[in-house]
């Protein structure tokens, strides 16, 4: 029979030994952390979010070190790429003494082939118009991968409900909802109004212009006609294209097409639409600036598309992308995203405050919306949608 005394005391000490070794690495790792900061100039290390990885304190040393130099960040630019300026990319810059170029509009695949192709592409960082593109574009080998070194913190941080997705070549952005939007003045909120995307077709009750993405992915342009059609939100893809035309032949000498993010909130703003849709941050930008703008907006029963970024393949300062987008992801970042402008994931509730619930899509705005895009589908189907989009609009 053992002696439990002596097997006691010996598990003690061993534990009593295992915390002084941890306590030692776990002290060696933040002399390490510090030794690193210290390597900063004094103004920039409180601009190191403390949720920051010790590999991504590293690496951002390395580019700090390596520089300086200029990142060029291919986006859809307007209050987004300010807003993401302002929560994440001036940061970074003054932490590497780097400078961040922005460089627009966002490439579609085709661009994107060519500048890859070519071996030299003079971007490296590149925002995705959906995850359809880069499902696609990562089959085509268009995208470096990521340092999983920087990301693996990142991807093992996103909140497990809401689905977002991410693979050894991007990584998702979070959630845009494509809103409503409708002019007060016409129908003020006090009253009846449009209240989803299905009253874009009803013009006997709410007659005027419809504003409307011009491209068949990114806004809805086919979802919507589907729903209010009566198609299930379970049952949208494959979606049934010619479907979709003929409800959009019903409002067709109503529809305002548009090409921009901008134009889509200022057509309702000038009186050219009665009621529309945008993406959701774009209308929180222009109601945070000015309250008083005649802008209605509904989240009931939208479409969610989801969006990312990636690095193309030979992009000449990948390290430094990968640096960027890591810095992006920090829960601290993230949250000074949704409270700018309601784009991001909502890792830490603890950064995201008022104006961040109301317009990020959090897990109770998801609960609102009525169908979530398929990126696989698109990723499969895209091309020969927008030729018969195109051909739509011909006729």
């Amino acid at each position: 029979m053992p002696n439990t005394r002596t097997s006691s005391t010996g598990a003690v000490i061993a534990v009593a030994i295992s915390a002084i070794l941890l306590g030692s690495n776990h002290a060696a790792k933040a002399a390490d952390r510090a030794a690193l900061l210290q390597e900063f100039p004094p103004e920039v290390r409180p601009l190191i979010t403390p949720s920051a990885s010790d590999a991504l304190v590293a690496a951002l040393l390395e580019v700090r070190k390596s520089g300086p130099k200029t990142l060029v960040f291919n986006n859809s630019g307007g209050e987004r790429a300010d807003g993401q300026r302002s929560a994440f990319v001036s940061d970074w810059e003054k932490i590497t003494g780097w400078r961040v170029k922005d460089s627009g509009p966002a490439v579609d695949p085709a661009r994107l082939k060519v500048l890859v192709g070519s071996g030299h592409p003079d971007i490296d960082l590149v925002e995705l118009g959906s995850l359809g593109d880069g499902i696609s574009n990562e089959k085509s080998n268009f995208y470096a991968l990521l340092d999983r070194a920087l990301f693996d913190p990142v991807f093992a941080s996103f909140p497990k409900e809401g689905g977002y997705q991410h693979s050894d070549y991007w990584v998702q952005n979070g959630w845009y909802s494509i809103t409503l939007l409708w002019d007060t003045r016409k129908w003020p909120e006090s009253g009846p109004h449009p209240t989803t995307p299905n009253d874009l077709f009803d013009t006997a009750r709410f007659p005027g212009k419809r504003c409307l993405f011009k491209y068949p992915e990114y806004a809805g342009t086919l979802e919507y006609p589907l729903l209010a059609d009566g198609v299930s939100p379970d049952k949208l893809y494959p979606l049934d294209v010619e479907r979709a035309l003929k409800k959009l032949d019903t409002i067709r000498d109503d529809i305002v097409w548009f090409s921009t993010g901008a134009e889509s909130v200022q057509n309702i703003v000038n009186g050219n639409c009665a009621l529309g849709v945008t993406w959701h941050g774009r209308a929180a930008a222009r109601l945070k600036e000015d309250p008083s703008l005649p802008l209605g907006v509904s989240w009931e029963k939208t479409l969610l598309i989801d969006d990312g970024w990636a690095i193309p393949k030979g992009a000449p300062n990948a390290e430094a992308a990968n640096t960027l987008l890591a810095f992006a992801f920090t829960p601290e970042n993230e949250g000074k995203l949704l409270n700018l402008l309601g784009y991001g994931i909502p890792i830490d509730p603890a950064f995201i405050n008022a104006d961040g619930r109301k317009w990020g899509v959090t897990l109770e705005n998801l609960k609102l919306s009525a169908a979530k895009q398929d990126p696989a589908y698109y990723a499969d189907n895209a091309s020969k949608i927008v030729t018969r989009f195109n051909e739509w609009l011909a006729e």
